[in-house]
């Protein structure tokens, strides 16, 4: 995908030419006016400087390193595929029809002989996720892009600025631009001062003067920019979190992983983990754009003890998210199920019990003695027929008043046909 011809439309481009265009103008300012300055390419001999000759290299070389270094990660995440599904049968999505593919080709079923992936993700109706567009199924953390027109693997974002997704291949090259551009803005815009100043103070010409200050102004909105895109990612890759995925916890409130929902990333394995799976698993080349993460993107490592827990509808306990979030709705509707299959439950057996069109008279004192049995909340509990009639016959023999209890229809609470369990008489 990373060089597909058909991104490149003008709408694509035109983001990465603004990137080309601003880096370019910072550069050129910096570079022919402010070290030009300090290297006095134009002094006298008698009016050379030392200590600003020595300044002026030690900004050269660290300027110039960075700018390398900005450029070889700006290419490599235009250029660099993120990931995209595997082309194995069990990632294809069959046709429940005829079984082919969107092209027309004959798939076979998968065997038990391969491999079946698995995934710690899946809808809110706990079926596998998929996608309909590519006619596949989705690993965990993978996501379609309607711009690239593919399923990302381990998706961030679609950036514009560099016309491609950042994903599981290309997200390291994208996290050392935005660090590489921190570090450029910074320290141009710090050492670039002293020009500025003089620039403003003493004599020069009005071409000069405004090189020098709209370089400076351009710099200093990067660096501000910048810094707090640079922190915004820092944040989620500390926390083994995408971009996609904290949007749609900040809707929701939580996520779904196996159909439970819970308010943290299982793949939270401590920092430094966290960010070997964005920078490569050695530690002294994370500033390099050499060492790409190891594995295939499509399974990740689980955090033994996710440091969130799961909300209560797997724990049974109070859920720490807002009163309307999807987990208390998601409770309430579990609630209210379990409740209205033991209310149809206690009908059914009522209705077993009790005629049709008969009535049954019981004594008040019958009705106090019988021993009422604990039930939940909201459940139905009928009174057994054959204690009926006995209490019936010893309130009569006494003499004691009557109490007509009418049975309800039995042909209204046996549709449908009760088929579970019945409860002992």
């Amino acid at each position: 995908m990373g060089i597909r011809p058909e991104r490149w439309t003008l709408a694509n481009i035109l983001p990465v030419v603004f990137v080309f265009l601003v880096a370019g103008s910072i550069w050129l300012v910096y570079v022919l006016i402010h070290l030009r300055r300090l290297l006095q390419f134009d002094a006298l001999p008698e009016e050379f400087d030392e200590g600003s000759y020595r300044r002026g290299g030690f900004q050269l070389w660290v300027s110039q390193v960075l700018t390398l270094l900005f450029l070889i990660n700006f290419g490599l995440a235009i250029f660099v595929d993120p990931g995209s599904v595997p082309k194995e049968l069990h990632w294809l999505l069959e046709d429940e029809k005829g079984g082919r593919t969107p092209g027309g080709r004959s798939r076979r079923k998968t065997s038990s002989s391969d491999p079946v992936p698995i995934s710690h993700e899946a809808k809110r109706s706990g079926m596998r996720r998929y996608c309909k567009w590519c006619m596949r199924y989705k690993p965990d953390r993978c996501h379609h892009c309607r711009v690239c027109n593919s399923c990302v693997l381990r998706m961030d974002h679609h950036c514009p600025w560099i016309a491609n997704c950042v994903g599981f291949r290309n997200h390291k090259y994208f996290l050392l631009l935005v660090i590489y551009a921190f570090l450029i803005c910074h320290f141009m815009w710090i050492t670039q001062l002293e020009s500025v100043s003089n620039a403003l103070m003493d004599e020069c010409s009005r071409r000069r003067r405004f090189a020098l200050v709209f370089g400076q102004t351009i710099c200093v909105m990067m660096a501000v920019l910048v810094t707090a895109f640079l922190s915004f990612h820092l944040s989620l890759t500390s926390q083994a979190t995408t971009t996609i995925e904290s949007c749609e916890k900040q809707r929701s409130g939580t996520s779904l992983v196996q159909g439970t929902p819970t308010t943290g990333s299982i793949y939270d394995r401590g920092y430094i983990e966290n960010f070997k799976t964005v920078l490569g698993p050695r530690v002294w080349l994370w500033w390099a754009p050499l060492d790409a993460p190891t594995g295939s993107g499509v399974h990740f490592l689980v955090a033994p003890l996710p440091l969130l827990r799961s909300s209560s509808i797997s724990t049974n306990k109070p859920s720490p998210a807002a009163p309307n979030s999807e987990a208390d709705r998601g409770d309430r509707q579990a609630q209210e199920q379990g409740l209205g299959e033991r209310l149809v439950e206690a009908e059914k057996l009522s209705a077993d019990r009790l005629d049709d069109d008969t009535f049954s008279v019981s004594t008040q004192e019958d009705i106090k003695d019988e021993a009422q049995p604990e039930v939940e909340p909201g459940v139905v509990q009928s009174a057994d027929s054959s204690s009926i009639g006995s209490g019936a016959a010893a309130g009569a023999a006494a003499g004691a008043p009557l109490r007509p209890v009418r049975s309800r229809r039995a042909k209204a609470l046996r549709e449908p046909e009760w088929t579970g369990p019945r409860a002992p008489s």
